[in-house]
């Protein structure tokens, strides 16, 4: 079998075609997709059979009826099916299979398409990936994605696209984010002076946008109070 994990896949009208019955029993793993009418086009009966196919974000940008994020010839089931991200904004169904077409993932839920475990797609989840510029190729994701954390761990992949540590549970799609650490260091000066605080940011993409809330720091006239009681408190 082949394992097909961590790509960005966009620029073509559709991601993968798979026509051969032979390409049974693959894993699809991590992927992210952005495709203009399907993002998995399986044109033969049998193709999909046996497939693995989790933890991938499918974005397909048609308006047309006839095209979905995942397209499939004939009844046949995968092995598995899950913990994918589906987003047709246009007009694309989610999945066609075997002739039907299903608007919605709930509806797609409702139709038996995996062997083990219910009917597949019991985690998965639709709504806007939010990827960075998908137009020019860049789909990277950030902590405002439905995506972050959806994910399920699969063994044998430990990192993303960019060679990052995934995280458990990880994010679906090809890019990990990773959660932000901020430590802070105040830097004191005397009273009548403006001090500073020192940020320390990992994890994410920069740039960040800090939002400063200052309702819990202490007013002038407590200062001032806490100065008299001990005047070495911001020296």
């Amino acid at each position: 079998y082949t394992r097909v994990y961590n790509n960005y896949i966009s620029g073509q009208q559709v991601g993968v075609h798979v026509k051969s019955a032979t390409s049974s029993n693959n894993e699809l793993y991590f992927n992210s997709f952005y495709n203009t009418q399907r993002n998995l086009n399986f044109s033969k009966p049998g193709t999909n059979a046996n497939w693995k196919i989790k933890n991938n974000i499918f974005y397909a940008t048609s308006t047309v009826a006839n095209d979905a994020c995942v397209f499939i010839k004939g009844n046949s089931q995968f092995a598995e099916c899950d913990y994918n991200l589906y987003y047709v904004p246009n007009g694309a169904r989610v999945a066609i299979f075997d002739g039907i077409k299903y608007t919605t993932l709930a509806s797609w839920k409702a139709v038996d398409h995996e062997l083990t475990g219910g009917n597949g797609d019991g985690n998965s989840i639709q709504g806007n990936p939010e990827y960075k510029v998908p137009n020019t190729g860049n789909l990277d994701i950030e902590h405002s994605s439905a995506c972050f954390g959806a994910g399920i761990d699969i063994a044998g992949i430990d990192k993303d696209i960019y060679d990052t540590q995934r995280q458990s549970p990880p994010s679906i799609g090809a890019c990990e984010v990773t959660p932000l650490a901020v430590t802070y260091k105040i830097v004191p000066v005397s009273v009548d002076s403006l001090g500073s605080i020192e940020l320390n940011i990992t994890g994410g993409f920069p740039p960040y946008t800090i939002l400063w809330n200052d309702e819990e720091l202490p007013s002038f006239e407590e200062v001032v109070a806490e100065l008299n009681a001990d005047s070495s408190k911001y020296n």
